[in-house]
């Protein structure tokens, strides 16, 4: 009862937080650390008793809040809102009737916005209209009427009114008399910070807000204010957010108050969340009245003279002395971005005393306190080094004080223009070591050891202030002019802080020190210290003359006395009280006037000041205070709503300069008042309108002059409001027409963030949560597909982010990869796809803890979009090696190994891009059934058809996967598909695609290091080459590596490479398998292998168990070899083996008796008469069908076992045993063993043979005997001859699954050229930039009549594009088929030309080909259709093209005229026209891009090159670079570009200025073909001579070439194109034909 009751008065008391784990962070939001736990009961209303840290002490976490430093994984920060209210205040209510303005919803047509217009301007002329004459005929009342009386309401009620409506709740606890009400689980609108709970009370609200990011706008512009440089696109986002959630405050009736950027919220993806001030909606006045009209509206003006505290104002209320030192000292630290507390930007004084004499000296105030502690040598030492490494001289104070530059900058302009050399000081004022020290009495001793000293030593901090001054380099900190408290220590072993002589105690000392400070000999000169320390170059430092020496000339001393600066500081009058004495009226004494009084001096000094205040603020001083009254308006809370809605628009303004102009406004700080925000932007729209950007100038003109009288603006609309800036036919705000869309998809993701959030701290359900997740991933699609691809690449980089988030969280990345990835992949192009989202791709599919949801990643339907999206170079860098590791099991956990599936319901949801169905691209009929074609998925472009694709593959009958079975297993209908079963079909799918060459590279040799892996066949695919020289001898090296030693890795390899070798060895022809049998097979693999198993000095690290794996992995080679060579051959040639396998039961269960019996059973058997032993041979007759006996033959032609060079020597019996191994080998070497391998070689070689050579057949019937006993116990209606039917392999079920093996996908065995080609390149170091050219033929293409003009490899080197000289352009399919001589024909003809092929290229974003024959026809090779055609007509005909490299729906392309123009894929039509050439350069031949894309090239026909900046369109340079015509232009990797032509020359290029960087080797005839392969050149000349030159771009580099042969090649090269990833040309000639050479 005591706990319940304490619970339930806890719950009726309001929150309590410690002060400690709050810091504030402006002046209505505080910072709170709290526990997870301890937030989340409560928000459940559980205990809320607020727990401490368990490690950190009061103070530590207060540093750390200051900080924001991470406090542990069960901590949060959150931000909190209190509320307090008298119960002596009541306020007037200024929240207006919720309404919904449809234009705040949804754009306008433009009907609906000219109805709008109408409709408004009428209703608010009758309203000015009615309102003017109703109060002109209205007769005045009686004066003891009280006309501005209005209702007032408690400040509570009204706080908790606002609240409501911004932040919807889910939940409320009612509150018992005087207890708390608690609003928990609250929702808000887009844009707004959503609070996790709010507590309210009779006189007091706090709301608990659960931030997205903790950093506000503020802090994003000062510190990155790159933001709203790069591009006018981001910060037009960030300023559509502001007035979307504007508009939506002010539809609910609110209002947000003088927002400032330190209370809007930003994240990484730049989206905003702003915390409205809740206070804004009432104005407060006395209980029982209200103030008066006059009053109220002088408070409620926008500025208010009294309440400047403006820079400009403030340097002139010191100057006339009504601001003291210290105060504006600490105005400007304020405004220079310091804050009292924080170690980094603590605000800094000067010392004005220097304590080292004895009475105290004035310290020197126009040199730096470094230079003063230092010296000028030491300074001048660190000025020549950093001046001599060439780096700039430091700037002074970096954080944001460049700005108070605006402040001192009019009277240091003399002075600098006379320095002559860059003057230095140091940049630091104030460490924060110093800041440690400085406080080290009052700091916790942990925080001292963690960023002073690790180690607490007491006496290593200064013992005395005149140590301490004596010590640091810096300045002094406001604590040692304010506060006593700083000297005394807090622990028991510092003593305190000791203080000067001439002072008796602390507060004593502070008295002191504060009047030296305020002192007029201080006053005069401290102008020069603000200088040093706020200016923008330390020439403002007295003195200085290039190395800061404070050796002042006397010229020097004289123009700074008679300088502005120095006049314009000191002060006009002496603020001494004897001047300020009055003197009674008729008692007038004459003043003494001093005998060098100048009154033309005084009045010098006021034109100075004068001048210097004008120069800064752009006006002349007006007195401080200052008042205006305005005319009372007809109603009080009209007029009040009125003031509070301009002050939200001027508050809107100011918001939308700031963003783009930070630099301009940080000189007012992140806290100052509205009033001095709009004064500052009045000034710039004053004096320098153009500095505000075009886009935004309009509209913050408007709003900072709005009236609430003006009806209709000069452009016939109404005044601008939120709402009408979000219509685009209204708003003078260009904004993009995608925001809307963007911004819709943002707000959403981020709801979900903050589900996420939430869920993360009171650990709720998934289910609702991932409904949630689903639910915005689908809708993300929904809306971002219809208009991806017109997304400019600024609008797509606000995009990326929030793409990124939902592939990075584990709720919604599954979702995001299948769905997002091919639109998003489109839009971007493979190499920005890679570069945002392959950390997160990879981080997925390399998921531990993989569902049954990652079970369709592996598929090839998603695989085939990670080829398309990210490159094929991408995918086999980063992704095969994780197909291989889930290939073995490692991602099978849970439901995703065990869910039932069936393979053709795969993928279980189609892509959002299922539009259309694709045409049928008919196959020739001499193209054989392969592979490397084009698939459906990718006709379809990967746009989610899968199923259809896996019906026409796997038909009715999904496949059945047995790892363990060595029959064939018939298919079943249903299966247990796992993450494994699912790479396996997608490693087969892949191998067919990539081609011999990328699968020996990337598939098997990453299944060759995890052979557990390998139950698979695709060895067939390309033939026993593979097995051959790549499975069976590394299978031997594993074998021979556990000789010595077995680790837990070499178990694990030679278990698999076990497994693996029956599979193999179905994939050999039977003439290969007897040449490997002896030597590869018997003598390094089977012998080997069983002697490892039965071996007693090895012990296997998983003991048992993998010893049994071994041996029967090793019957199950012997049995697979007996099946495959016959009877006969078995007895011939594995009775050896066989013999030593069953030896092993004797070294398991004998160890003397049947050694001995073993040993004399071997002499008898090698020396015995076999004269009546024998057998006869019975062969079937494949033709008859029938079996004949050939004859008898005899025991003694067969080899015994010590012929084949395996002694049976019984050394092995003396080996000492361990009793371990010894249990194993019994447990391997079981009955069942026995008894299964007895049966089997019986039957494999006859049970004659086998107990001839056997020496320990007793033993081995003994052991089968004994299994045929249990075996009868289990199941006593079976039989030995039922159990041996039952194991019986017969030949020739195994002669026909051979058959079948060898028979199948003959056509893609590796073989003759490429065979060669193959071996040659498994064989040479995986090493980019190697291509070595044999002119090997390896595939002929056959389909063009004419010239091949040009050809293009598709980004995934499996099919490619030609265009000839016959007006067609052809589609063709890469795959290896034959010798070498073979020739394929083409898939698909696009004939659609008129004329002859002169260019193609391949578009990657939207994967799509570009061919030109004077005009340009965009057309889709996948689908097979017209995209576009834009026919000549007007324009000059089309030359050549490329694809725009930023602009993936773009292509450049050169006319005959010499133009560049820019085609528009999505606009069709041309969107721009460059000049190319200052000269008559002639018909464009060649274009090629700068390997960034900010630069192209144009080849002329004339020998000029010409550079254009593809950003500006500027024409970079232009030259005469040949003297015959350009005919090829390529670019290199990084600096340059190569250009041939007509003279026979090659040269090399720079991109940045067009200077020649070389000339490259070349032969005698013009190099009319060029391409790069990596860091390679190939070129082809006429003369069939192909030529390799590496390192071209620092020439002359080296150079390789070849000549092709007339027999291998036939006609003039014409066209080439490489394939970088295989290392293989394609030659186009003029004839037709195209060959594939390597």
């Amino acid at each position: 009862m005591e706990s319940s009751q304490s619970r339930e008065n806890a719950k009726n008391k309001p929150l309590h937080v410690p002060r400690e784990y709050q810091f504030p962070r402006t002046a209505s939001l505080n910072v709170l650390a709290a526990r997870k736990d301890w937030l989340g009961s409560l928000v459940r209303g559980d205990d809320e008793v607020f727990r401490t840290h368990d490690t950190l002490d009061a103070a530590e976490v207060h540093q750390a809040i200051s900080l924001l430093e991470c406090l542990g994984k069960d901590w949060v920060y959150l931000l909190v809102q209190r509320h307090e209210s008298d119960e002596e205040k009541e306020c007037i209510p200024l929240l207006q009737p919720a309404f919904s303005f449809s234009g705040s919803s949804k754009e306008l047509s433009f009907s609906q916005a000219l109805h709008f217009l109408s409709s408004t301007n009428h209703k608010n002329l009758w309203k000015a209209a009615s309102t003017k004459h109703f109060c002109m005929s209205t007769p005045l009342k009686p004066a003891r009427s009280k006309s501005n009386d209005v209702q007032t309401l408690p400040v509570s009620r009204v706080i908790q009114t606002a609240s409501r409506r911004l932040f919807p709740s889910s939940s409320l606890t009612p509150s018992s008399e005087g207890g708390v009400r608690r609003v928990s689980l609250c929702s808000a609108h887009l844009g707004l910070c959503r609070p996790l709970l709010i507590e309210e009370t009779d006189s007091e609200s706090t709301l608990i807000f659960l931030p997205l990011s903790l950093h506000s706008l503020w802090d994003c512009l000062s510190f990155s204010s790159s933001i709203t440089k790069e591009n006018v696109v981001k910060p037009l986002f960030i300023i559509y957010q502001i007035i979307h959630a504007l508009a939506r405050i002010h539809d609910l009736g609110c209002f947000a108050g003088d927002l400032t950027m330190s209370e809007i919220l930003i994240d990484e993806r730049l989206w905003i969340q702003i915390i409205p001030k809740l206070d804004s909606n009432f104005h407060t006045c006395t209980k029982g009245r209200t103030r008066s009209l006059t009053e109220e509206r002088c408070s409620q003006s926008p500025i208010s003279a009294e309440n400047d505290e403006s820079l400009p104002r403030l340097v002139e209320m010191w100057a006339r002395g009504s601001l003291s030192n210290y105060d504006y000292l600490m105005k400007l630290n304020a405004l220079a971005g310091r804050r009292m507390g924080d170690p980094k930007y603590h605000p800094v004084l000067p010392w004005v005393i220097d304590f080292s004499q004895p009475n105290g000296k004035w310290r020197d105030l126009s040199r730096s306190k470094f230079r003063l502690s230092k010296g000028d040598n030491h300074l001048d030492l660190m000025y020549e080094s950093a001046t001599a490494s060439g780096n700039e001289s430091p700037d002074i104070f970096q954080i944001s004080l460049t700005l108070i530059v605006y402040v001192h900058a009019f009277m240091s302009r003399i002075i600098e223009s006379q320095q002559q050399q860059v003057a230095h000081h140091i940049p630091e004022v104030l460490s924060e070591i110093t800041y440690y020290v400085y406080k080290a009495r009052r700091m916790p001793q942990s925080v001292l050891c963690k960023h002073v000293r690790s180690k607490w030593v007491p006496n290593e901090y200064p013992a005395s202030i005149v140590r301490l001054q004596e010590w640091t380099p810096d300045e002094c900190i406001p604590e040692f002019y304010s506060d006593p408290s700083i000297f005394k220590s807090t622990h028991e072993d510092l003593p305190d802080l000791a203080i000067p002589a001439w002072s008796s105690c602390p507060e004593d000392f502070i008295k002191r020190h504060r009047e030296a400070l305020e002192s007029l000999y201080v006053s005069e000169r401290l102008h020069h210290w603000i200088d040093l320390t706020f200016g923008d170059s330390p020439s403002h430092e007295k003195g200085l003359s290039g190395d800061s020496s404070g050796e002042a000339t006397e010229d020097r001393k004289q123009k700074d006395e008679e300088g502005s600066r120095a006049a314009a500081f000191q002060r006009l009058l002496s603020r001494s009280p004897k001047l300020s004495t009055s003197v009674e009226p008729g008692n007038e004494v004459p003043v003494p006037l001093p005998k060098d009084y100048s009154p033309i001096s005084l009045l010098n000094q006021v034109e100075h000041l004068y001048s210097f205040i004008a120069g800064i603020a752009g006006h002349c001083p007006q007195p401080l205070s200052t008042g205006s009254q305005g005319s009372p308006q007809n109603s009080f809370l009209r007029l009040l709503v009125s003031r509070r809605k301009e002050r939200d628009l001027q508050a809107l303004a100011c918001l939308m300069l700031e963003v783009f102009m930070p630099s301009t406004f940080q000189i007012l700080g992140s806290c100052s008042s509205l009033e001095q925000r709009v004064h500052l932007a009045s000034s710039v729209i004053s004096q320098d309108p153009k500095a505000i950007p075009i886009c935004i100038r309009e509209a913050v003109a408007s709003l900072l002059n709005h009236d609430s009288s003006t009806v209709i603006t000069e452009k016939g609309t109404p005044p601008l409001t939120p709402q009408l800036l979000l219509q685009p036919l209204i708003s003078p705000i260009p904004f993009p027409s995608s925001f809307s869309v963007i911004y819709s998809i943002a707000g959403e993701i981020s709801d979900l963030h903050w589900s996420l959030r939430k869920k993360e701290i009171l650990s709720d359900t998934e289910e609702g949560l991932a409904r949630h997740s689903a639910c915005v991933v689908k809708g993300t699609v929904a809306s971002l597909s219809p208009v991806i691809l017109q997304l400019s690449n600024e609008e797509l980089d606000l995009v990326v982010p929030h793409i990124k988030a939902l592939f990075r969280w584990p709720q919604t990345r599954v979702l995001a990869a299948w769905h997002l990835l091919d639109p998003i992949g489109q839009a971007l192009g493979p190499e920005k796809t890679s570069h945002h989202f392959l950390p997160e791709l990879t981080a997925l599919m390399s998921c531990e803890n993989a569902t049954e949801k990652h079970l369709k990643l592996f598929h090839k339907s998603f695989l085939l979009q990670l080829l398309v999206r990210l490159g094929v170079k991408s995918f086999l860098a980063h992704f095969l090696s994780i197909l291989v590791e889930a290939l073995g099991g490692c991602r099978d956990s849970g439901d995703a190994a065990s869910h039932q599936h069936n393979l053709k319901s795969l993928p279980d949801e189609p892509t959002s891009s299922e539009t259309q169905t694709p045409k049928k691209v008919e196959t020739p009929a001499n193209a054989e059934p392969g592979v490397f074609e084009f698939e459906e998925e990718e006709l379809r472009g990967a746009r989610g058809e899968e199923e259809d694709a896996e019906e026409k593959e796997v038909g009715e009958e999904p496949l059945a996967i047995s790892h363990d079975s060595l029959d064939p297993t018939p298919p079943l209908k249903t299966c247990q598909v796992g993450i494994s079963d699912m790479c396996m079909e997608s490693i087969l799918w892949l191998a067919e695609r990539l081609g011999p060459v990328l699968t020996a590279r990337h598939i098997t040799r990453n299944l060759l290091k995890m052979l557990t892996l390998c139950y698979l066949e695709e060895t067939c695919l390309y033939g026993e080459a593979f097995v051959t020289l790549q499975y069976l001898p590394h299978v031997m090296e594993l074998v021979a590596s556990c000789k010595q030693r077995i680790s837990v890795t070499l178990e694990a390899g030679l278990i698999g490479a076990l497994a693996l070798v029956p599979h193999a060895l179905d994939c050999l022809r039977d003439a290969t398998l007897m040449e490997l049998l002896s030597e590869t097979l018997i003598r390094r693999i089977v012998y080997p292998a069983t002697q490892l198993a039965s071996s007693r000095s090895l012990t296997f690290p998983h003991g048992e168990k993998a010893r049994s794996a071994v041996i029967w992995k090793t019957f199950a080679v012997l049995k697979v070899i007996s099946m495959r060579i016959g009877f006969e051959m078995s007895k011939k040639h594995l009775t050896a083996v066989i013999v030593r396998f069953f030896r092993s039961f004797s070294l398991a269960h004998e160890t003397d008796k049947d050694d001995a019996e073993c040993h004399r059973s071997t002499e008898s058997d090698t020396g015995s008469d076999l004269d009546n032993s024998g057998y006869f041979n019975i062969e079937k007759d494949e033709e008859k069908g029938s079996y004949t006996v050939k004859g008898l033959v005899h025991l003694e032609q067969v080899d015994s076992p010590a012929d084949l060079g395996f002694p049976l020597s019984p050394s092995e019996h003396q080996i000492p045993i361990p009793e371990r191994v010894e249990e194993e080998l019994k447990e391997v070497f079981s009955c069942e063993l026995a008894h299964e391998a007895y049966i089997t070689f019986c039957h494999l070689a006859g049970n004659m043979h086998l107990d001839r050579h056997l020496c320990n057949t007793k033993l081995i019937r003994l052991l089968y005997d004994e299994h045929e006993v249990k075996l009868k116990k289990l199941s006593p209606s079976s039989s030995s001859s039922s159990i041996s039917s039952r194991n019986h392999f017969m030949h020739s079920d195994a002669t026909a699954r051979a058959g079948e093996t060898n028979s199948s996908s003959s056509t893609r065995h590796v073989k003759g050229n490429w065979l060669a080609y193959w071996e040659h390149a498994i064989g040479k170091p995986d090493v980019p930039g190697t291509f070595d050219f044999k002119g090997i033929p390896l595939q002929g293409f056959l389909g063009h009549t004419a010239n091949t003009r040009s050809i293009v490899v598709l980004d995934n080197e499996n099919s490619f594009i030609s265009g000839g000289k016959d007006r067609t352009v052809r589609l063709w399919s890469l795959r290896n088929q034959g010798d070498g001589s073979c020739q394929m024909a083409c898939r698909w003809v696009y004939g659609h030309h008129k004329k002859s092929i002169v260019s193609l290229a391949y578009l990657d974003g939207p994967r799509l080909i570009a061919s030109c024959d004077s005009s340009v026809h965009v057309w889709d090779p996948f689908m097979t259709s017209p995209v576009l055609q834009v026919e000549g007509g007007k324009h000059p005909p089309v030359t050549c093209l490329i694809p725009f490299p930023s602009a993936p729906q773009r292509i450049l392309v050169g006319t005959s005229e010499g133009t560049l123009r820019f085609l528009d894929i999505r606009a069709s039509k041309y969107v721009c026209d460059l000049k190319t050439s200052y000269l008559a350069g002639g018909v464009v031949r060649s274009l090629c891009t700068s390997s960034d894309g900010h630069r192209v090239a144009i080849g002329h026909s004339t020998g000029i090159l010409s550079v254009l900046d593809l950003r500006s369109g500027f024409l970079l340079n232009s030259w005469k670079a040949h003297d015959g015509e350009i005919l090829n232009l390529v670019s290199g990797r990084t600096k340059g570009f190569v250009s041939s032509s007509m003279d026979q020359s090659l040269m090399v290029w720079s991109w940045e200025d067009g200077k020649v960087l070389g000339l490259l080797k070349g032969s005698s005839e013009p190099s009319h073909c060029l391409s790069v392969m990596g860091s390679q050149l190939v070129t082809a000349t006429t003369a069939n001579r192909i030529g390799v030159h590496s390192g071209f771009e620092e020439p002359p580099g080296t150079l390789a070439g070849v000549r092709l042969k007339l027999e291998t090649f036939k006609g003039m090269i014409t066209s080439l194109a490489t394939l970088p990833l295989n290392e293989l040309l394609l030659l186009g000639s003029d004839n037709g034909s195209i060959w594939l050479f390597s």
